[in-house]
């Protein structure tokens, strides 16, 4: 007995390191993502004119403000936040470094996994010395660190994509796609230095961000494999929360996150089309919001995802999302604004297609948050803070109580009529909320099965 017992720890343990540094090393690749809020942030603070399209993303990182020659392209870019952009540089070459040593073990054994590992920690050495070496400071440095970093990492991509084809096929065919994207973008890149009218952003960007988007998808989906059932099966709901969380804490302590990523209708005429997206990925009004956001996400978000599926989920989500946000845009071009809320509701949009399908009743809790975010926010846009406060305050209780004293279809039919009323009221008042559900009541309709 002592003998079993012994082997069995003694294997337990190896297990164990094992999973725990496939988790660190996944947790180092889905963090060079960092990458692109930097440069945003970096490029919201401008003083002077920046185009994605016809500017480097090095030029963010330029240290002085006044011209910069390189050969055959000049430019006059000024960031009082250059750091952010270096910083962000730094941090994911070194996330790249140590996301290569720790998953090295992952794949399987060969050539494959010992040269595509190898690319990818010279490419993250190459991010890390263009970081260091800012291109008005240190031009050369710079320039080899960008050799290093995209066409090397690039045939990592390709190289390591080889080794993971057979255990993960799915990853190795998306890093196919991003590497065949790469390279199309550092062929059109040499055309664009030497002058052929191709922007020179443009293609940098066609180069160098599939590499990170790539490295974000692995280590995503890795962390999602150590996950319990439970929460693989709802993959969306889970990475959304991971990646909501992680570019919304930095925002909580940080306005510059806010002020780059925040939906800002003037600033889609300066070419800032991620504002499009970033608006529900950060929570520009506090702790507060983050929790309630959040909350919602996870809460009503599992219990979607059960019913409608993957890819279901992620369209009511991302149209209610964006939508929300195109529309307001329109409605309010003057105004600011972010928060995950509007997708949440995309979401609550979907349970009130189930509640008017009489489809099984969703479980407490979600249902529970459903009726108490419809009448909170209603109320906030009728008679504002303390009328939606007052108003949740006396949601819950009324809810419990009718769940335990009422039939439960006398209980669908009274969540679907407050459901109707509060999106009519919030749709009437021109409010984020109510656009929100009623496309996700659309989006769902439109995608629902049919039998």
């Amino acid at each position: 007995m002592d003998i079993d017992t012994d082997i069995e720890q003694a294997t337990t343990v190896p297990r164990r390191a094992a999973a725990t540094r496939e988790r660190v090393g996944a947790g180092a690749w889905l963090a060079t993502l960092v990458f692109f809020p930097a440069q945003a942030v970096a490029q919201a603070a401008t003083t002077t004119r920046y185009s994605v399209v016809d500017h480097y993303v090095s030029d963010l990182g330029a240290v002085h403000c006044g011209p910069v020659d390189l050969g055959r392209y000049h430019n006059d870019i000024c960031s009082p936040l250059h750091l952010a952009m270096n910083l962000g540089f730094i941090a994911t070459g070194l996330a790249i470094i140590v996301g290569a040593a720790l998953l090295y073990p992952s794949w399987p054994a060969g050539r494959a996994r010992i040269w595509g590992s190898a690319l990818l920690a010279a490419g993250g050495i190459g991010k890390v010395v263009a970081g260091l070496s800012p291109e008005d400071v240190a031009p050369l440095a710079h320039l080899a660190g960008g050799f290093l970093s995209m066409p090397l990492a690039t045939a990592g991509v390709f190289v390591l994509s080889r080794a993971m084809w057979r255990p993960r096929r799915g990853m190795a065919v998306v890093g196919l796609v991003c590497g065949t994207t790469s390279v199309t973008g550092l062929v059109l890149a040499g055309f664009a230095a030497q002058g052929a009218g191709i922007g020179v952003g443009a293609t940098e960007r066609l180069a160098a961000y599939p590499t990170v988007t790539w490295l974000g998808i692995v280590g995503a989906s890795l962390l999602v494999d150590r996950f319990p059932a439970s929460i693989r099966r709802s993959p969306a709901t889970t990475l959304t929360v991971i990646g909501t969380a992680l570019v919304s804490i930095p925002a909580l302590f940080s306005p510059a996150v806010v002020d780059a990523l925040q939906q800002n209708p003037p600033a889609f005429g300066r070419g800032e089309w991620w504002r499009l997206v970033t608006p529900i990925l950060i929570q520009g009004y506090g702790i507060g919001q983050f929790v309630f956001n959040l909350l919602g996400v996870v809460l009503v978000g599992y219990a979607v995802e059960s019913r409608l599926g993957t890819l279901r989920w992620a369209a009511v989500y991302l149209v209610a999302g964006v939508g929300s946000v195109v529309a307001t845009s329109l409605l309010y071009p003057h105004t600011t604004d972010s928060g995950c809320s509007a997708a949440v509701a995309g979401l609550v949009g979907a349970i009130v297609v189930g509640l008017a399908a009489r489809a099984p009743l969703p479980p407490r809790l979600p249902l529970m948050y459903s009726v108490f975010f419809l009448v909170y926010l209603c109320a906030l846009a009728l008679g504002g803070p303390a009328a939606g406060a007052a108003a949740g305050m006396l949601t819950i209780p009324a809810f419990l109580a009718a769940r335990r004293l009422v039939d439960p279809q006398l209980l669908r039919f009274g969540c679907l009529a407050v459901a109707l009323i509060t999106t009519a009221v919030m749709l009437a008042l021109g409010d984020v909320h109510g656009i929100g559900v009623a496309i996700g009541i659309a989006v769902t309709v439109a995608l629902r099965r049919r039998p």
